[in-house]
């Protein structure tokens, strides 16, 4: 049985409460280590990691304060969204994740020790916001599920092998930790809810663009060799975060529902220990019509 177990540290917030500047922000910064290694580029541009230009205005503390109370009112709720989502194991193994609200921070991302550096986006939907964070519950599991060659590849992906492999498990944790919650995510999107977490949302079930991303992504692999790995990784970099066409959210949330689809949900969420490798294997088994999109193969799986 796997188990993750979920607390918050309001640290952070009480830290930050009521700076006004980016001097502040980067003193709190270097003083708090649940940034991690992190912080120093925070540090050098506090502007690019945090909504400075607002944090003088009382309205929007008053925003944040809501955000964190709602967090605080539904912690249990978010874990029983990701709950019904996790991977079967025969053996007991608790997961602890730490949660850091953070007030004006325009990102989200890991913290050191299982923890997530979680920002209040002002505007954001409450229901929205409760969503994402339970999203981020399958990113913190991936070093307790990940083999010994996935960790490899995560921690140095320098070589187009370890590379490649890096990029293919980023595209089944992303795909599955969006599987957990795409049913309410299509309801905030059928509601017209705006979305400033999952900013991808609006392209979610569009065939197009998700064979775009498929066609991009096979175009960056197919560059890759022991020569090139640096400069794919710099480019693959550029794609991840490129808003108009998120390339891993697209391709994971399409091979993740293919996958449970033809299988079914257990199939899919059996990723303990496994390499990604065997996530696209499963794909190519489904018979979906992008499998050529994505692996330059036919529906059935056998190559062009």
């Amino acid at each position: 049985m796997l188990a993750i177990d979920v607390a918050l540290n309001l640290d952070v917030y009480r830290a930050l409460r009521g700076v006004t500047d980016a001097a502040s922000v980067a003193a709190v910064v270097a003083e708090q280590p649940a940034f991690g290694s992190e912080s120093r580029h925070i540090i050098r541009d506090p502007e690019e990691w945090f909504a400075v230009e607002r944090m003088t205005d009382p309205s929007f503390w008053a925003g944040q304060d809501r955000s964190r109370d709602h967090i605080v009112a539904h912690l249990p709720e978010s874990v029983e969204v990701i709950a019904p989502f996790l991977p079967m194991i025969p053996e007991r193994r608790d997961v602890p994740i730490v949660v850091y609200p953070v007030p004006g921070m325009t990102t989200c991302y890991g913290a050191p020790d299982g923890g997530q550096l979680f920002g209040l986006y002002h505007g954001a939907d409450a229901e929205e916001m409760l969503l994402f964070l339970s999203h981020t519950y399958y990113h913190e599991l991936s070093a307790s599920l990940s083999s010994e060659a996935a960790r490899a590849a995560e921690s140095d992906p320098s070589t187009a092998e370890r590379f490649q492999r890096w990029v293919m498990l980023l595209i089944r944790n992303e795909g599955i930790a969006n599987f957990a919650v795409l049913e309410p995510l299509r309801g905030l999107r059928d509601r017209g809810i705006p979305f400033h977490y999952f900013k991808y949302a609006q392209l979610v079930d569009n065939i197009d663009a998700t064979a775009k991303a498929m066609f991009a992504y096979q175009q960056l692999m197919a560059m890759l060799n022991h020569e090139t790995v640096e400069k794919v990784s710099r480019r693959v970099s550029a794609v991840l975060k490129n808003p108009r066409l998120p390339v891993i959210n697209l391709i994971g949330i399409h091979m993740a529902e293919a996958i449970a689809r033809h299988f079914g949900e257990r199939t899919l969420l059996d990723v303990d220990q496994k390499e990604p490798e065997e996530f696209f294997d499963r794909f190519a088994r489904t018979g979906d019509p992008l499998c050529a999109e994505l692996l330059g193969t036919t529906a059935s799986g056998a190559t062009a």
